[in-house]
């Protein structure tokens, strides 16, 4: 059975990171088409839009 807690801001940020160095290494060791090459450089940069907003939000956040 799947746990239903929510994440927290802490393990939003370590999804976040592993999430983006998932698809960086994506980007940089594997073979794709020009599909899945596009669609990967699209998830990375809006990952790293996440990102860069999860980095403002732990401002106010004490962790």
């Amino acid at each position: 059975m799947v746990n239903k807690k929510e994440l927290t801001f802490k393990e939003k940020l370590a999804l976040c990171n592993d999430l983006v160095d998932y698809f960086e290494n994506l980007k940089i060791n594997g073979k794709h088409s020009k599909l899945e090459t596009q669609q990967i450089n699209e998830l990375s940069n809006n990952l790293k839009r996440w990102k860069s907003e999860l980095g403002v939000r732990k401002l106010y956040y004490d962790i």
